[in-house]
C-alpha cells in the first residue's frame, strides 16, 4: 500500500535526517572547542608575552628613574640646602629673636640647661596631681629657629614619679639621649645661621634671596601677589637690576615697620 510505504520511507529518512543533524552538529561542536581552546593558548601565549614585555620594560623604566634620581641627588642637595638659607635668612631679617615666655614657674626649674641668643632649655619637676606618681620630670625651652623648623621645639614630659630623687636620677642616666637629636638638629642650624649672617653681606645673596621671596609670594602664598610686601620685593629687584646702590635698604628688612617706612620714602622721592 502507497500511504504506508511512504509513511514508513517518511520515518526512516526523518530518523536519518535528524542523526546526520546530530552528528553534524556535534562535529561543530568539537570543531568550535577545537578552534576555542586553540585561541586560549594563543592568548595565553601572548598574554604571557605581553608580561614579559610589560616587565621588561617597567626594569627599564625603573632603571632610568632610578640614574635620573642619582644624577640629580647632588642638584637636590644643593636646592634642599640652599633653601635651608634662605628660610635662615627669613629668621634674619625679622630679627632672631626667643618666643618668649614659655617656660613653667621658675621655682620648679631643676637646672638651666642652655640659655643663650639660639635658645634657651631648662629642666623642671612639677606636682601634676596624680594620685602615686605626683611629679613629672619635664624639659621646656625655646629656639629662635622653632616657627620654621619644627624639630628644634622643645616641650617634654619625661616620666612622672613619686619622689623628685628618682627623677634626678634618671635624668642623669638618660640625659644624653633625651637631649642628642634636638641638640644635633639645633647645632646645625645655629652653624648655618652664622653662614646666612655673613652671605647677607654679598651682593650675590641679597639678591638671590630677593628672588626667593618673589617665588614665594608666587607660588606658596595665597593672593601674595596682590600683597604690598610683594609689590616691595619687585622694586627691590626692579632697583637691584638697574641701580643697586640706590637700595634704599638691606634686602629683606621690608619686613619691618620701619623697612616698609624707608621703601616707601624712597619710592615716592621723598
Amino acid at each position: 500500500m502507497k500511504l504506508i510505504n511512504d509513511y514508513n520511507k517518511a520515518v526512516l529518512e526523518t530518523k536519518r535526517m535528524w542523526i546526520e543533524e546530530k552528528q553534524k552538529l556535534e562535529e561543530l561542536k568539537n570543531a568550535k572547542n577545537k578552534r576555542y581552546w586553540e585561541y586560549e593558548d594563543m592568548i595565553r601565549k601572548i598574554q604571557g608575552e605581553q608580561s614579559n614585555c610589560n616587565f621588561e620594560f617597567e626594569k627599564k623604566e625603573e632603571k632610568v628613574k632610578e640614574e635620573g634620581t642619582k644624577e640629580r641627588q647632588a642638584y637636590n642637595d644643593t636646592i634642599k640646602e640652599t633653601g635651608i638659607l634662605f628660610k635662615l635668612t627669613d629668621i634674619l631679617k625679622e630679627g632672631a629673636k626667643l618666643p618668649g615666655n614659655r617656660f613653667s614657674d621658675p621655682k620648679d626649674l631643676i637646672e638651666s640647661l642652655y640659655d643663650d641668643e639660639f635658645k634657651k632649655i631648662g629642666l623642671f619637676i612639677r606636682v601634676n596631681g596624680k594620685p602615686v606618681n605626683c611629679y613629672s620630670l619635664c624639659l621646656e625651652g625655646e629656639s629662635v629657629f622653632e616657627r620654621v623648623f619644627p624639630d628644634t621645639y622643645m616641650r617634654k614630659d619625661l616620666k612622672s614619679a613619686a619622689k623628685k630623687d628618682i627623677l634626678l636620677r634618671w635624668w642623669e642616666k638618660n640625659k644624653k639621649n633625651v637631649m642628642e637629636n634636638w641638640l644635633k638638629a639645633q647645632t646645625v642650624l645655629e652653624e648655618k645661621y652664622k653662614q646666612v649672617v655673613e652671605l647677607c653681606k654679598t651682593d650675590e645673596w641679597q639678591k638671590a634671596y630677593l628672588r626667593y621671596r618673589k617665588d614665594y609670594y608666587e607660588n606658596s602664598y595665597s593672593r601674595g601677589t596682590s600683597t604690598e610686601m610683594y609689590k616691595a620685593v619687585l622694586e627691590q629687584i626692579r632697583i637691584f637690576d638697574t641701580k643697586p646702590e640706590d637700595l634704599p635698604l638691606l634686602i629683606g628688612d621690608i619686613v619691618t615697620e620701619d623697612g616698609m617706612k624707608a621703601l616707601t620714602e624712597k619710592l615716592n622721592g621723598v
